[in-house]
């Protein structure tokens, strides 16, 4: 059988597809969604969804620094005019999402466009590897979001 070899690039952007399709999920719980020119809307609130993984899985010139969420200034910009949020989604490496709504106007716009997963959620050190680990509740498996091939290049990245 031969192997599927993925650039950093299209694993990244499977990693993005998850998230939008777990942020779907998890804002129908809250209101009335549709789809729209940034990502969604949610009770009339256009929503932005941002996607990173808990570790460091993805290296690539062509993509955010894993375990960062990529901000872009103009879109920033037009959601904080517009009262909308960010939905971000935090792959967790355990295989669970775990999801956090934010108003676009209590983000401050980092520097160098990526604001750290731990600015967003809470987590607490492990001991044994002084690792950071997201404590949030988790939302939705999302290992099984995506073929055995992308999991394999995402396992290699650890």
């Amino acid at each position: 059988m031969t192997e599927i070899k993925f650039t950093a690039y299209e694993v990244s952007s499977a990693v993005g597809r998850v998230g939008e399709y777990i942020a779907y999920h998890y804002l129908k719980e809250r209101g009335d969604v549709l789809f729209s020119a940034i990502d969604f809307e949610l009770n009339g609130r256009p929503v932005e969804v941002k996607t990173t993984v808990e570790r460091r899985l993805i290296k690539s010139r062509y993509s955010h620094p894993a375990g960062a969420f990529m901000i872009r200034e103009s879109r920033h910009v037009q959601l904080c005019k517009w009262n909308g949020l960010y939905c971000f989604v935090l792959l967790k490496d355990d295989g669970y999402a775990a999801v956090k709504l934010k108003p676009a106007q209590e983000i401050q716009y980092p520097k160098f466009h990526s604001l750290k997963w731990t600015h967003i959620f809470e987590y607490e050190v492990t001991k044994s590897h002084n690792k950071r680990v997201c404590i949030e509740p988790s939302f939705m498996n999302w290992r099984s979001l995506l073929s055995e091939s992308v999991l394999t290049e995402l396992d290699k990245r650890k």
